[in-house]
């Protein structure tokens, strides 16, 4: 089995990974630090589903800007490496982890805000989807269930703040079943880029110079 490796967000919280669950939270998922602080301060429960490793949650969680963290993704690896930053960082009393396919085994909450980096292309077979997870939605199935599911575990006035990818979808590819499942579109936007065009430049697979974009929407 593939080594873990780790990456320590603001001096304080180690998290564990294998490289192989990095849907893109190492890279451009950071820009939800900025999106998060920008449009929500700091909030008191956070959700973080297709987590993987949980780039995203425990980077808003070592920055503080969350107070409770949820974390929930389908892979038994993506498991492993939660539970060992969990474990790891003694952070049993902020961070739950959930074997779930979407909100399925999550138990019933409130969560004020849910954040996810979910899997951007969806112009794919289920086949193709089975060999990288990470990558493909097939006919966008997964995130319909997301949007039917989630507006259920939102605290009164919750939000939900998706990033998708500019170059395999557009934000009108999410709004009808936004709205058709009870919530509202509250902003599209784009956040600053991570890095600087000399260091993006650097990295060979040119999906990490995608813009990407943020959608966020309220019950």
């Amino acid at each position: 089995e593939q080594p873990m490796k780790s990456v320590v967000y603001n001096n304080c919280i180690r998290v564990f990974y294998d490289e192989r669950l990095d849907g893109g939270g190492l890279t451009f998922g950071q820009q939800y630090r900025w999106a998060v602080e920008e449009k929500f301060g700091v909030v008191d429960t956070l959700a973080e589903l297709f987590s993987g490793p949980a780039f995203i949650g425990f980077s808003l969680l070592a920055h503080g800007l969350c107070r409770k963290l949820i974390l929930a993704d389908i892979n038994p690896r993506a498991q492993e490496c939660c539970e060992k930053t969990i474990r790891e960082n003694r952070l049993q009393n902020k961070v739950v982890f959930y074997l779930s396919d979407c909100l399925d085994s999550i138990l019933p909450a409130a969560f004020d805000l849910i954040v996810a980096n979910p899997p951007h292309r969806w112009t794919a077979s289920e086949e193709i989807y089975q060999q990288d997870i990470r990558t493909f939605d097939p006919n966008m199935r997964i995130h319909k269930k997301f949007y039917q599911q989630a507006p259920r575990f939102l605290a009164p006035g919750g939000s939900i703040l998706i990033q998708e990818s500019g170059r395999a979808t557009k934000a009108g590819d999410f709004t009808d079943m936004i709205i058709e499942n009870g919530l509202r579109v509250t902003e599209i936007f784009k956040a600053p880029p991570v890095w600087s065009v000399r260091q993006l430049l650097k990295f060979k697979n040119p999906y990490y110079q995608t813009k990407h974009y943020f959608i966020w929407s309220q019950k």
